[in-house]
């Protein structure tokens, strides 16, 4: 058996072979068909990880041994709460518009069967939360799809497939096939489907019968997928799984690799090219220019052809944004925050605002649900998480959602306003156009994370605050003449920040090197959440500790902070809350 590689599928009667269940007669078969073509699966000599509902789960264990099966049982009911976006779905393969987008489309699975959509577009899920267990321990996970001997049944049974496989999951691999013509793309409106993909028209599918990467890969391409997915389903657009992965495939090229097939869709030919040796996938190579280009290491995989793009800031208004604002007990605080930041365009405007919710007070969480709901604003109420946990919650929620940046604010900082003084570091407290220039700075630079204010209330960020909080060893290593913390209180003076760049772009000032993590607002990327909140995770966070922790990942290069040489935020709490009820996580 293969050791390095992790088979995912599911299988659930849907009702497809049931009459007068609204599918064209070519479109109904018989559960039984899919059973023949599950033995099959069940055959295959790899760890193999299985979603079924509980009456199935007798048959899989007659023909599998357990040390190298695991099994997931759940009711197929339970896909409408599993599947986010059950309802969505629903609503939209009922309505008259979109199922005669094309002739066939009304007497399809996807417009007939309920249960289809939710349970095909949670593949992605299914993937990828295997990879996270890891059962077996293993670095790369291939999607099978339980019927898929059906047309592929003469292929699975060849040898040492499962083992040359591994080879081609070094990134995310898509098997896709051409596609043209017609108005819709599995019931996706084409030119919508383009837009979402950013390009011009849609010339291939991704299939969904198989496709995985390495673990990393698939963790990058479930956050993409599920972004698009909500877009998709916002704007009332839908196709099938297949239909997101297309538009994956064009929108980061770099991140998927390809193996191309006829427009029969037939992925007999992918597993005939395993057998002959090296596979040619189409891979995009990122390049930019007078960089060299590193020499790919020997492989089964063969790169044919390749493709260069240049790595270009994207566009302002193609930039999904999220704000998560902290607030407890106080609502005429958050009212108070909201119409601060509602000072400068674009902030409310563009961004989908969530309130994080740790209030206590019953009346408090009540006011706070009815103001958001009057101001378009997401509630997020999952008890007294504290700040920080709140600070964790805002990132797990950023890296499941659509956006590519986020902001953080907690509802005592506001947004200074035009006529205010120099902050106590002489820097400016307001500047016009601001959401734009911080993303486009964002994009330029590349930072993982940007803070929004020079000053704060116990220091400026001239000061190396992670000095309090860096293990005793790396304090007397960085700083022997100051490796000694004071016994009590704050020291007289503490270590300089080490800045390695100053810049100005569209008049915006910054500075960037060893800048400290604090709470304080900040602009954060996704890469940026998951390297700060996510691919290191603490039960019961604090300041300190993401501080000192963050610090040292960007001492050893593995993050890039940068801070305004600005102060643009107000510290400002005119509503309290007793002292003995904050929580820090």
């Amino acid at each position: 058996m293969t050791n390095n590689l992790t088979l995912v599928t599911a299988l659930f009667d849907l009702g497809r072979g049931e009459e007068d269940n609204g599918l064209a007669d070519y479109q109904r078969r018989p559960f039984e068909d899919y059973l023949t073509a599950f033995d099959e699966i069940l055959k295959l000599e790899a760890p193999l990880s299985i979603y079924l509902p509980p009456e199935l789960e007798a048959y899989v264990w007659e023909r599998r041994e357990r040390t190298m099966t695991t099994v997931i049982v759940h009711p197929l009911e339970e896909l409408q709460e599993r599947f986010a976006f059950f309802k969505q779905v629903q609503s939209i393969r009922l309505k008259p518009e979109w199922r005669h987008r094309a002739g066939w489309l009304a007497e399809s699975p996807q417009a007939n069967l309920s249960y289809y959509n939710p349970l095909v577009m949670s593949k992605m899920a299914m993937l990828n939360d295997q990879q996270l267990i890891n059962p077996f321990s293993t670095e790369h996970f291939l999607w099978i799809d339980a019927g898929l001997s059906r047309t592929c049944g003469a292929y699975l049974g060849q040898k040492n497939w499962l083992e040359r496989v591994s080879s081609t999951l070094e990134k995310f691999l898509f098997i896709c096939f051409p596609y043209i013509g017609g108005q819709e793309v599995h019931g996706y409106n084409r030119a919508e489907l383009a837009r979402l993909s950013g390009t011009d028209y849609i010339r291939r599918v991704a299939r969904g019968g198989l496709f995985g990467g390495s673990r990393e890969s698939i963790s990058k391409a479930n956050a993409m997928y599920w972004r698009l997915m909500e877009i998709s389903l916002e704007k009332g657009e839908m196709g099938t799984e297949e239909s997101i992965f297309s538009a994956m495939s064009y929108l980061e090229p770099t991140m998927f690799d390809r193996f191309e097939i006829e427009n029969n869709g037939l992925i007999g030919p992918f597993f005939e090219a395993l057998q002959r040796g090296p596979v040619p996938l189409v891979r995009t190579r990122l390049v930019i220019p007078a960089a060299p280009i590193r020499k790919h290491a020997e492989s089964n995989v063969k790169l044919l052809p390749s493709t260069s793009t240049i790595c270009r800031p994207r566009d302002v208004d193609n930039l999904s944004t999220a704000i998560y604002i902290l607030t407890f007990n106080q609502p005429q605080q958050l009212k108070l925050i909201v119409q601060s930041w509602k000072q400068q365009a674009n902030f409310f405007e563009q961004a989908t605002v969530h309130v994080i919710d740790n209030s206590t007070d019953i009346d408090a969480l009540e006011a706070n649900r009815l103001f958001c709901e009057k101001e378009g604003l997401k509630h997020q109420a999952q008890g007294n998480l504290g700040i920080c946990g709140g600070r964790q919650l805002a990132a797990e929620l950023f890296e499941s959602s659509v956006h590519d940046y986020m902001f953080f604010l907690e509802d005592d900082m506001l947004l200074a306003t035009p006529d205010m003084p120099p902050c106590k570091s002489g820097f400016v407290r307001w500047i016009d156009g601001l959401y734009g220039k911080l993303l486009r700075l964002m994009e330029v630079e590349k930072f993982d994370f940007l803070k929004l204010s020079f000053s704060e209330v116990y220091g400026t960020n001239s000061e190396q605050w992670s000095w309090y909080n860096v293990p005793q060893e790396l304090r007397c290593q960085l700083w022997p003449e100051q490796s000694e913390l004071p016994k009590y209180g704050f020291a007289r003076s503490i270590p300089p920040v080490r800045f390695e760049r100053l810049g100005v772009f569209e008049g915006l000032s910054f500075a960037s090197g060893d800048v400290y993590y604090s709470n304080w607002p900040q602009v954060v990327s996704r890469e940026g959440n998951r390297k700060m909140f996510l691919n290191t995770k603490w039960a019961h966070p604090h300041e300190q500790t993401w501080m000192s922790h963050l610090f040292q990942e960007t001492r050893a290069g593995r993050l890039r902070p940068g801070v305004l040489l600005a102060s643009v935020i107000d510290h400002r709490r005119e509503y309290y809350y007793g002292p003995n009820e904050r929580v820090e996580s």
